[in-house]
């Protein structure tokens, strides 16, 4: 991916992972080498549906031989290519929710870096936690990414997220997600989370 970005690197060896451009350009590469479908549908559909938003002959006729309604509908396409591959920079908060790209690319470095810790998690254990959550998860971290996606504070989430598990059935998600996210929030915020176990975090929350 040229000096802009290696898919394999961590985001201390990747400082462009934040950056709306980067992404951009990854997706532009995608493409331009082939390795999305063409259309890549999941970039131009609304919640990464799995079909176009246009009839396919759309995109192959004349601009001036399209309807009104199809002129609309081309139009959110592309707004949704800008949103979905990379985010849109006016909306900051939102880019790692709707950017279907990074949010990939943030959920596998969290989870590799945070099985790292003493936790007893691998990554696919925390990416399994991780991901009902994500939502909530990047949400929070667009204002606390220094604590949140700290490798600690990541892991003593997925203990967390798997003992509810274990008592409720099934992986928080939606508000009992965010419950734990903001009580982790407010219990770490005198703390340098890189110096307590994530055990320990945990605790400060259970």
């Amino acid at each position: 991916m040229g000096v802009a970005f290696h898919w394999n690197r961590s985001r201390a060896q990747a400082p462009n992972a934040s950056n709306f451009g980067c992404w951009h350009l990854v997706a532009l590469r995608q493409i331009r080498d082939e390795r999305f479908v063409n259309p890549p549908a999941f970039l131009l559909c609304n919640r990464y549906a799995g079909h176009l938003p246009v009839n396919r002959g759309v995109l192959d006729r004349d601009y001036q031989l399209t309807s009104s309604s199809d002129r609309k509908t081309l139009d959110e396409t592309v707004r949704n290519l800008l949103r979905y591959s990379g985010g849109v920079y006016h909306r900051k908060r939102t880019f790692l929710l709707d950017a279907a790209l990074p949010a990939a690319w943030w959920r596998v470095e969290i989870s590799d870096a945070a099985a790292q810790t003493d936790c007893g998690l691998d990554d696919q254990q925390i990416y399994d936690a991780l991901q009902p959550a994500w939502r909530q998860w990047a949400d929070e971290a667009a204002y606390s990414s220094t604590r949140l996606a700290a490798p600690n504070t990541a892991a003593a989430y997925a203990l967390l997220a798997h003992s509810r598990q274990e008592s409720a059935g099934d992986m928080p998600r939606g508000s009992a997600a965010e419950e734990i996210i903001l009580k982790l929030m407010r219990r770490t915020l005198q703390l340098s989370v890189s110096h307590i176990s994530p055990k320990d975090l945990a605790a400060l929350v259970a």
